[in-house]
């Protein structure tokens, strides 16, 4: 008995673990949807979705967080969204 309570110091609950997983970023969030709606309708969200994005990547680094592929999919989501709607306005005939 005093073998099984040196591994388990608190018998009484067995399942003490600490699992609680980050959090996405809710800007990454933010930076994915607003870059995804900018190629579909307004191509002016996509510079909220970049700076959602950069904003992001800053928050994840301090805070440990999760979210940095999404706040990445966005800032790069948001640059082609605007290449594709400057290259369509300045070719056009």
């Amino acid at each position: 008995m005093d073998n099984q309570n040196q591994i388990n110091p608190n018998p009484n609950n067995m399942n003490n673990t600490n699992t609680e997983q980050p959090k996405t970023n809710k800007n990454a969030i933010y930076a994915i949807a607003f870059s995804c709606v900018s190629i579909v309708i307004f191509w002016w969200l996509s510079y909220a979705g970049i700076a959602s994005g950069i904003l992001a990547l800053k928050e994840i680094k301090k805070n440990n967080e999760k979210g940095k592929g999404l706040a990445i999919a966005g800032i790069v989501i948001g640059v082609i969204g605007n290449i594709l709607y400057f290259y369509f306005m300045f070719t056009k005939k």
